[in-house]
């Protein structure tokens, strides 16, 4: 639902009056107040028309809640693999970074077998022979 941008300013009916014109009335509580008694052509919104279209024309150009990048399948940019800050992540974000290589496991030139991971965070090797683990190195 789209805001009205279609509030009015108060006209004069400059053929009676140039100002304003207000009466007093006395309240039931004794207090006065003030009602308004000029003759206008076109009687306005309370707040200033252009005030109030100009804001809600802004608000109407914002997507609409029923946008689909807010219900249904809702869609983010998909960051970089390398991305280590706070973005959000994605289902293909997570995809891409599982799919790289995170470690290797092979056997070395004695009949070892090496199990090598390297992350951003943290670099561990170690060695294993006849299920024994001979060397653990933590970087």
């Amino acid at each position: 639902m789209a805001l009205r941008t279609d509030y009015k300013d108060d006209v004069l009916n400059t053929a009676l009056n140039t100002e304003r014109q207000f009466s007093e009335v006395t309240n039931p509580n004794g207090t006065k107040s003030f009602r308004d008694v000029t003759e206008y052509t076109q009687v306005g919104d309370e707040f200033g028309a252009a005030m109030v279209n100009a804001q809600n024309a802004e608000i109407n150009a914002k997507a609409p809640l029923a946008s689909p990048v807010f219900t249904g399948n809702p869609t983010a940019p998909t960051p970089s693999v390398e991305t280590a800050d706070d973005t959000i992540a994605t289902t293909a974000y997570v995809r891409a970074y599982s799919q790289q290589q995170l470690f290797s496991l092979y056997i070395d030139e004695n009949g070892h077998l090496i199990y090598d991971r390297t992350d951003d965070l943290t670099t561990i090797n170690f060695e294993i022979v006849n299920n024994k683990t001979l060397e653990v190195i933590v970087e």
